[in-house]
């Protein structure tokens, strides 16, 4: 997949060039974690027969203005079991590789 490999390849040299999140996607990796790749988990979703109403794709690079998340990820949450990433269960993705 070609967003992740994006983030793969900069996101550390988008850390060591922004010393805070920006609030903007102002680079690719930016924009991958927070669009493109939820969309495609939203996609995955959609063509495999689940109502995308029913989930909730979010992801996270860190708080805008604040340090980078060490470990970037996206998480797809079934809204009937949580909504939030500190209860229940979910899926995740983290993309700790980047982070080496």
């Amino acid at each position: 997949m070609l967003p992740i490999k994006m983030v793969f390849n900069s996101y550390l040299s988008m850390k060591q060039t922004y010393q805070y999140v920006p609030g903007q996607n102002t680079t690719p990796s930016l924009k991958a974690v927070r669009e493109e790749i939820p969309k495609f988990f939203r996609e995955i979703l959609l063509r495999n027969g689940y109502e995308p109403n029913d989930y909730l794709v979010y992801s996270s690079v860190g708080q805008p203005n604040r340090s980078f998340a060490k470990i970037p990820w996206v998480a797809i949450f079934k809204k009937s079991i949580t909504r939030t990433a500190t209860k229940g269960f979910y899926i995740v993705l983290l993309l700790q590789k980047i982070c080496r």
